[in-house]
């Protein structure tokens, strides 16, 4: 991942498919973003699905703003949803 201006440029590579319970149809992709002025913790930061791209894809493109972490997960054909890869701020 890197960040060129106010936007951020996400590529990933997939595990191998003997590891995987399905083949990979789709990919998930969700944000996170954090509301500061939500006083409860567990509303504070909600993660929204972003996106949902074909599995050929291995890139997307954010603006960054507001935007405090990204998680890629594999969807498979019946639905099955892989364990997320998760990519936070520091």
């Amino acid at each position: 991942a890197y960040v060129e201006r106010e936007a951020l440029m996400l590529s990933w590579r997939p595990g191998s498919q003997e590891e995987a319970s399905a083949p990979v149809r789709w990919w998930v992709i969700q944000t996170r973003e954090e509301d500061e002025e939500e006083e409860d913790e567990e509303e504070k930061a909600q993660w929204t699905t972003h996106r949902l791209i074909p599995a050929s894809t291995r890139s997307v493109e954010f603006k960054t703003d507001g935007i405090d972490a990204i998680s890629v997960r594999a969807l498979g054909r019946i639905g099955e949803l892989g364990p997320p890869a998760v990519l936070t701020r520091s």
